[in-house]
């Protein structure tokens, strides 16, 4: 059984290092010092319309962010104006989680530089649980010397969205559990996905405890 295991993450760590050979991204480290203050490290500034850029580059990375959305730090209540894209409702969703998203960018010039637009996909009712989309100009990266890989980028994305919460924007909706965040890119064949890896730490817990 043990030996199982050994192989489970010996393979897990391979399909990760495979999916990094095909670009050699490095990420802009985190600022953790700003990342210790309360709101002051975030903007604060909520945008009449929406945080784009209306950048004209045709050479976008997009990704896609899931997860449950708070609001003051509790769990935005679900409601019907939420399912329909027409509403004002889903529009006025749309524009502030965008927002949080694009705030919690700051603690990275270089994806906060390369932002380009963002929508809200779809949500889903129970607790409200959103996906958007966002898209960064490739082109901005490359000016800025970004080795580019889809992996190492998306772990950084998450990174910067797991901390926001520490620190949320006062009366506007974030991401409080990011469940997902996904990306492809045109150059790339497959989607990656980084899931919350509370599951996988459970389970190892659970098999060393019963050793």
């Amino acid at each position: 059984m043990r030996l199982s295991l050994i192989i489970c993450c010996e393979i897990f760590m391979l399909l990760l290092a495979g999916a990094s050979k095909e670009n050699a991204f490095v990420p802009v480290a985190v600022e953790d010092s700003r990342l210790k203050q309360d709101g002051s490290a975030f903007s604060n500034n909520m945008p009449q319309n929406s945080s784009d850029k209306h950048n004209k580059s045709e050479n976008l990375y997009a990704f896609r962010v899931t997860g449950v959305v708070f609001k003051n730090r509790n769990a935005l209540p679900w409601d019907v104006g939420y399912e329909v894209k027409q509403s004002l409702k889903f529009k006025n969703l749309s524009v502030q989680l965008c927002h949080s998203v694009h705030s919690a960018f700051s603690q990275n010039k270089t994806l906060e530089s390369a932002w380009t637009n963002c929508e809200l996909l779809h949500t889903k009712r129970g607790s409200t649980v959103a996906t958007i989309r966002v898209c960064l100009d490739k082109d901005l990266l490359d000016q800025e010397q970004v080795p580019f890989n889809s992996t190492r980028v998306l772990t950084t994305i998450k990174t910067l969205l797991d901390s926001f919460p520490r620190a949320p924007l006062a009366n506007i909706p974030y991401f409080g559990v990011v469940t997902c965040v996904e990306g492809g890119g045109s150059q790339l064949r497959v989607t990656i996905r980084i899931f919350i890896t509370s599951a996988i730490t459970l389970f190892v817990a659970q098999y060393f405890g019963n050793q």
